[in-house]
Parts: C-alpha cells; structure tokens; sequence
C-alpha cells in the first residue's frame, strides 16, 4: 500500500502511529512513519478512514490528528474528531501539494486540553488576569471580594453643615465605592449616555458614570482600550458585580471601579483616574481573548470561512500589531461562526443522519458507457429494448443492475410528456452545489436562509436579463433549433395529410403531426422546441421554423 513515489493522483499522508505525545517539549516520539500515495481519502467518510487505518495497524486508536503544513506541531496540530473535522483535513491534504502528517494517539493523552492551555501557559509575572471562561460571563470566579464593613450612620445634624456631610442617607448609598485601601468614599457621579458599542474600537476609552449592558461589555472596552494605546491593564476584582482595573501592576496611577447600579439594570463606571503614567507596551500576552479576535471577525470569518488559521493571525498582526497563537486564533473562528449560527445541537437535534453507499462502479469500460448514455436518452420504448437487448447480451449482470433501478428514472423513454425538459444528467444540480458549496457547511436553517436569499437573488437577475433578448424564445433554445435545421438534410418528408408526416432516415421512419406537436420518438413532447423531424416537416411546409 506505500509506494515510494506518488502516482500524482492522490494526497500524499504520513501516518505516525504507535507513538506518544509528549507536553513539554511538545513533540511526537517513538513512533513508526508509514506514507500512503495510492489511497483516495477524498471518497471516504470519517469513520471510513478511522477503519482503514484501524485495519491497517492493528490497534485501538483514541483520535487521531493531523498537522497543518508550514507549522509546527504545536501551532499546526487539528483534531480530526468527527466529519466536519475530517472534510478539513481533506482540504488542507488535496489543496498544496506536498505530504501531510497524521498523528494516532492511541492512549487518550488529553492532547486537545493542552492545546487549550497554550494561550494561557503565561508566567504569572507576565499576567494579572484570573483565567475566565469568556464563554460564561456570569461564572463567580475565585477571587478576593472586599468585605464590607458595617457603617453605623450618625444622626443628621441640622444646625452644622459640615457635620450633616459625614451622615449618609440610604439613597446616597450608590455613590459610595471602595478606595484602594477597602475603605468607603464618596465620587461624584454624573449620568451619562449609555456605551455605543458602533464606536470604532480605536475611539473607545474610559469615562465617569457611562453605563453598560453589564461586566462583559466593559472588558471588551477596555481590551480595546488597551490594544489602541498599549496599556497594560489588569482586572484585580473581576466578577459579575465589580470590576476593579488598574495598570501595570499598582505601577501606574490608572484606577477604574465599575459596578451595578441600585436603581437600574446597568453596569456603571463609578470611579475613575484616567491619567496614565506608565510606557506604552503592546504586547498583551493573556489580555487579548480569543472571544476578542472572534468578534472583530466575526463578519470575516462568516463570509469566507476557508479562511486559514495562519491567514487570520496575520491579519491580526496586521491590523491591531499584536502577536497571538495558533490556537486562539483557532478557537477565535470557531467562536465567530458560533456567535452567528449557534449550536449545531440547537441545529440538527431533531435531523436524520443519512448516508450514501453507491460510489463503487461495478461495470466499467467504453462498451458499458456508450451502451448506457444510449438507453439513457433513447426517446421511446421501442429503442430503449433494442439497445438494453444490446446489454443482455454484452453482459446479463450489467442488464439485471440497470433494470432494478426502475428505468422511469434514469431514460427518456418512460419520462412523462409536457413537461419541456428531457434532461437525464445531473450537470444542472451539479453546479446548483458548485454555487452553494459554502453554505452547505452553515447548520441547516442558516443554510436553508442562505439558499432563500440566492434563489430570490437569481430569479431577479436572471428577470433582468431575460427582458433585453427581445425575443419570446430564449438564446439557448434558438441555437438548438438552428442546429436542428442543419440536421434537416438528412431525413426525407412524406407527406399523409394535411399537418401529417412520415419522415424517413437512413435507418429509420417516424410520424409526425404538425397539427398536435406529436412525433412518434416522443423528443418533442419531451423538450418542447422539436427536432430534426419536427423541423424538416415544417420546412416542407415553407414556413418558418
């Protein structure tokens, strides 16, 4: 099965089996290589190509990976885990030329767990941020929270103002934060307009009393805010009731206190010194998410989502001059096209799975096609006999396997008239899915919304196009009827009646009444425009076809 040199028709894989993944360094050892040229990947489902190389090594496999070409194996590593994984996999193998390397662990190492360690494998000098999952904003994370201490109100006096200032009223309780000591002041706290989350990343920064839809909003912000002006901000209390944010490491004097607010819904800066002191620094290291790349990409990535996890780190590094990993741009696309089209749980809960088993010929060669495409398009019944007796003979197996397929749906002899298409091919469904190749990969309502949207598109545009021909028939059809006039010259007219025709060839003979648009091959009740029977008869007529 390996071959030292490939045929040029198929990918070239590396199998690297019998080995362990190793976490530090990160590496694949002991393991045996084994290169296959000469096997169609491309025709097999997931669990087809899981079979094979079950069969081919003889031991159990717990997953298996592939690596992308041009990285390491770190950065370049993919799971192929399930069919959408593997239809990955067989891209990146056909689309460049060269060998790609699959990777069997055979113990369950946990390797997919490492790889989302990678983006937050930071020292703890290099980051001041708690890991949260971004995915859940709500979690309470392990944090220190500020116990409040109890405040025994004075009693307000009125003859001395200065006095009634040190008693609080409860509703003054919303103007009171922590100082950096866990000891309460009061700030002045102004209304302001609500975030404009429309507003260039670049032009966001922090301001007193602005509202947010709640803690997730302000650290998107503030991310913004960061990577726009190379600030390295740290979130020291961050749950989902407060955030207290300052900048490097207490060594600036940036402070921001946001919370919820008592008398609404909002999530509000409530102490702020803006004024930075420190060296501007651009890289982030953990304060970059990926839930950060995937919603500035978000439309990107919907739009083009072939688009390779190189291509959109480089258009990271591009656009914002920061460096970030594979792997988060990984899960950053990932995140992206979940945010648009949701769970494909939420999709295909309810679906079917079905599968097609009929790619293997069983009958091949010259003689079986031409004898095959001339039962396929034969226009009666008559003709379609003659050329399946033709079959038998050649080979009665061939015979008894075209007839269980019930003929009504593969010849023209047994399709229904009127209906002015006699097309057998698939070519029309073949580049209907040329067009749609991409959104045959969104869960299935996007899909089906996607389809709308083209369908609605087409038949306008194709609208459009139909009013400048300035002709009742289309082009196509017209050239298809100019071909049969010159086809004309072949077949002899005899005329029985008034609109009625005997049309005879080198081998054959058929009617042919004018007066019903019937001929006794059927073409013209199939397609509808005629043929070259239809057409001699009517030009024996002198009139115009």
């Amino acid at each position: 099965m390996a071959q030292s040199e490939p045929n040029g028709l198929f990918a070239m894989v590396e199998l690297n089996y019998q080995g362990v993944f190793n976490r530090n360094p990160f590496s694949y050892t002991r393991g045996v290589k084994t290169m296959f040229t000469d096997v169609d990947f491309s025709s097999m489902t997931y669990y087809e190509f899981v079979s094979f190389f079950k069969r081919f090594m003889h031991e159990e496999c717990k997953k298996f990976y592939y690596c992308e070409r041009g990285n390491s194996l770190m950065e370049g590593l993919n799971p192929i885990s399930n069919d959408v994984e593997y239809a990955a996999f067989i891209f990146d193998a056909y689309g460049i030329d060269g060998v790609i390397s699959v990777y069997v662990d055979h113990i369950g190492v946990g390797v997919d767990g490492w790889l989302d360690d990678e983006d937050n494998d930071v020292d703890e000098h290099e980051s001041c941020i708690d890991g949260e999952n971004e995915d859940n904003i709500d979690e309470v994370r392990n944090v220190a929270f500020e116990v409040n201490e109890v405040v025994v109100h004075m009693n307000r006096t009125s003859n001395d103002p200065f006095l009634s200032k040190l008693c609080v009223d409860d509703e003054d309780e919303n103007n009171i934060v922590d100082d950096d000591n866990g000891r309460e002041v009061e700030v002045n706290i102004q209304t302001h307009s609500i975030f404009n989350e429309l507003l260039h990343w670049k032009k966001q920064k922090t301001i007193l009393g602005m509202r947010f839809k709640g803690p997730g909003q302000v650290k998107s912000m503030l991310c913004n805010y960061a990577v726009a002006n190379g600030y390295q901000l740290c979130f020291e209390k961050n749950d989902r009731t407060r955030l207290l944010v300052r900048c490097s490491k207490d060594a600036c004097t940036f402070r921001l206190w946001a919370s919820w607010m008592s008398d609404e819904e909002s999530f509000q800066i409530k102490s702020l010194k803006a004024d930075h002191n420190c060296a501007r620094n651009f890289k982030f290291e953990s304060l970059v998410k990926y839930a950060w790349i995937g919603s500035h990409y978000t439309k990107e990535i919907v739009q083009s989502q072939k688009i390779s996890v190189r291509k959109l780190r480089l258009k990271v590094m591009a656009k914002f001059g920061i460096q970030v990993s594979m792997g988060k741009c990984r899960r950053a696309k990932k995140y992206a096209l979940k945010l648009v089209e949701g769970s494909l749980v939420e999709h295909y809960g309810n679906g079917f799975s079905l599968m097609a088993d009929q790619h293997k010929k069983r009958f091949t060669g010259a003689i079986y096609h031409t004898l095959f495409w001339r039962a396929s398009k034969a226009t009666s019944e008559h003709a379609f006999k003659v050329v399946m007796r033709e079959m038998e003979t050649l080979n009665p197996d061939a015979h008894q396997y075209l007839m269980e397929k019930d003929p009504k749906t593969w010849s023209k002899a047994f399709f229904q008239t009127g209906r002015c298409c006699d097309a057998v091919e698939n070519g029309f469904s073949e580049s209907f899915n040329a067009v749609i190749v991409d959104a045959r990969k969104k869960p299935i309502i996007t899909m089906l919304e996607v389809l709308r949207l083209y369908m609605m598109e087409i038949i306008y545009n194709m609208k459009l196009k139909g009013q400048q021909w300035g002709n009742h028939i289309c082009p196509e059809i017209r050239d298809k009827v100019n071909l049969l006039k010159k086809s004309q010259r072949h077949y002899q007219v005899l005329p029985s009646g008034l609109n009625q025709f005997e049309v005879r060839g080198a081998t054959d003979a058929y009617d042919v009444d004018l007066q019903r648009k019937t001929y006794s091959c059927r073409l013209w009740q199939l397609n509808g425009y005629g043929c070259a029977h239809s057409v001699a008869s009517i030009s024996f007529l002198n009139r115009d076809v």
